[in-house]
């Protein structure tokens, strides 16, 4: 998937009081783009995708009695990260949210053009874990990658089953919070800048105007204007900008905007380093329906005081930056316990959870057959089939004879049909571990499928230049040793001159968590002058880190005329085409 649209990062984003999204000014003329800065609960029909399970036995007391203990539980929902589809109305209240706060917007203009932000490369961390599951720790930094719901379960303990237990069906709400970190691309202006800041003071400002640091993470009380933030970062001495070369064109009224803008996008880094958690905002605001009212708790100083948060730089025209936003149950009151709490109480049985995201973008269909092993052989199951437009949320139990014990694993088989024909589809036998929380089984889909985008400038080089971006996966074999298939794909540029736009392109492919850590993506960008000289970068990572290809002509190495490899095919290649 090729376009030319960006984020425009000379000027800064707009929050909207009224509206639960934030919107960017993009390279083209007016059109602005738009991204939740909230995730919104999963729905069936009018009940929400969630449900509180306690696994509860009978005990022996030390009196010769016996009492009902909770031995664990588990907690499952989906979040919807969709993109908001806007109704006319909708976009002509966001044209004017937009009017108000931007300078970008000429005074004739009546509807703007509106486009959901591209984001890739999701990330989740949940906090608020301590004291409910045994290992928190493990729920930092999860790839949950793009689709339209998040499923998330969680195996608790036997006190936190019980802890939640007590908030379901109160105004108090569920003490955890669910942050997202996701890329995009934007562009900026030839411009050479250098960022001096102060480590100490850009700390202690974030301390002290914790509403700002915030803002940057979900909703929170009261309005944060940015040109406020700038003024206030750069007069403290927290942060200095000096200009080495500024964009052409640009006057200082552009000039101050565009300050505001580097300002936002340093605040939005440092932050990124400064903050340990997201946490719940009782007091914050969650409009229609959207639950990310949020504060933020700042890692202690000696943690952060060594970051060096100066430097400069000497724009490269495109660059992928960082997009974040939080869902928090904090805001998810007074749920009925008899509509979203189970107490699984027989004493030969366990609940189970399966949990598959909602992705109608890439999975047609699932199909989870799941149960367990008897001590003969024989294996107890039942089957969930679902649309990947839907995904599924099943709760139940897994229940064997009382005369058996209690099975020690339980036997899953899960299939995902990708829409794409050309993508080999996903298959997998697990066998889980049946605990006291239970069995759980969760299938995000976004974390099998990598998304990278290309950004590109050579439709910008001279009339007569031909190059190519050529890219590859290297996957290792499968679990079970079987080979996979490996993707691969190029995009070919004619020179069109200085006006041509920057292009992105999308590429997407399926792998597998399982191996990851052995796969890698490489590709190779090659350009020919009209004077045939050959210039060419390369690059090779782990899939698991694959973002971005950059392939600029600033960043380009020539080629030497003797070298072999890939260049020098390509250069051959493309002195046949013209």
């Amino acid at each position: 998937m090729s376009e030319e649209i960006f984020v425009d990062a000379s000027a800064p984003f707009v929050w909207s009081e009224k509206h639960p999204l934030a919107f960017f000014k993009s390279n083209l003329d007016n059109t602005f783009l738009y991204a939740n800065r909230a995730g919104r609960i999963a729905m069936d029909g009018d009940r929400y995708r969630f449900a509180l399970i306690r696994n509860r036995k009978k005990e022996s007391t030390a009196g010769g009695g016996t009492q009902v203990v909770t031995k664990g539980g588990l907690l499952t929902t989906q979040i919807d990260v969709s993109a908001v589809v806007g109704t006319p109305e909708d976009e002509a209240a966001w044209t004017e949210a937009i009017k108000r706060d931007s300078p970008f917007v000429p005074p004739n203009i009546e509807r703007l053009k509106l486009r959901p932000l591209g984001l890739r490369g999701g990330v989740m961390t949940i906090s608020g874990l301590e004291g409910l599951v045994e290992h928190p720790e493990q729920y930092r930094g999860i790839e949950v990658g793009m689709q339209s719901t998040v499923p998330i379960t969680l195996p608790l303990t036997g006190d936190g089953a019980d802890t939640l237990w007590r908030v379901l069906g109160t105004p108090v709400g569920m003490p955890i919070t669910v942050r997202f970190d996701y890329k995009y691309d934007a562009c900026r202006p030839g411009a050479h800048y250098r960022i001096t800041a102060d480590t100490r003071k850009v700390y202690e400002y974030f301390g002290l105007n914790t509403v700002v640091a915030a803002s940057w993470f979900g909703f929170v009380t009261g309005r944060v204007d940015i040109s406020v933030v700038c003024e206030e970062l750069t007069g403290s001495g927290a942060l200095t900008i000096e200009w080495i070369a500024k964009p052409e064109g640009f006057d200082e009224s552009r000039i101050k905007v565009m300050e505001e803008s580097i300002v936002a996008a340093f605040a939005k880094q440092a932050l990124d380093l400064m903050v340990e958690d997201v946490v719940a905002d009782p007091q914050a605001p969650d409009p229609d329906g959207y639950f990310g009212g949020v504060s933020v708790k700042l890692k202690s100083f000696d943690k952060v005081q060594s970051l060096s948060l100066s430097g400069e730089y000497k724009e490269n025209t495109i660059s992928t930056e960082t997009y974040s936003y939080a869902f928090t149950l904090g805001q998810l009151r007074n749920l009925d316990p008899r509509v979203y709490g189970v107490d699984v109480a027989g004493e030969n049985e366990v609940p189970i959870s399966v949990n598959l995201g909602r992705d109608e973008r890439h999975v047609r269909g699932y199909s989870c057959q799941y149960g367990y092993r008897r001590p003969d052989g024989i294996v107890v199951s039942a089957h969930a089939d679902a649309l990947g437009s839907d995904g599924l949320m099943l709760n139940g139990v897994i229940q064997w004879d009382p005369r058996d014990p209690r099975p020690e694993h339980a036997e899953i088989q899960f299939a995902a049909d990708w829409n794409l024909l050309a993508w080999e589809d996903y298959a997998n036998k697990l066998q889980p571990r049946v605990g006291d929380s239970g069995v759980l089984f969760t299938y995000t889909p976004g974390s099998y499928v990598r998304t990278v985008g290309v950004l590109c400038d050579f439709a910008k080089a001279a009339p007569g230049t031909t190059a190519f971006v050529e890219w590859r996966t290297v996957l290792p074999p499968n679990p079970d040793g079987s080979r996979p298939k490996n993707y691969d794909g190029s995009f070919m540029y004619v020179g069109a001159g200085p006006a041509a736009e920057i292009d992105k392109h999308i590429i997407e492919f399926p792998y597998r968590p399982e191996t990851v850590a052995d796969a890698r993506f490489e590709w190779e960008a090659t350009l020919v002058t009209p004077d045939g000289k050959v210039w060419s970068r390369s690059g090779s990572e782990p899939v698991e880190r694959a973002s971005a290809v950059l392939a600029v002509r600033a960043l380009l190495k020539p080629v030497p005329d003797n070298a072999g490899g890939a260049p020098a095919r390509a250069a051959r290649v493309l002195a046949g085409r013209r």
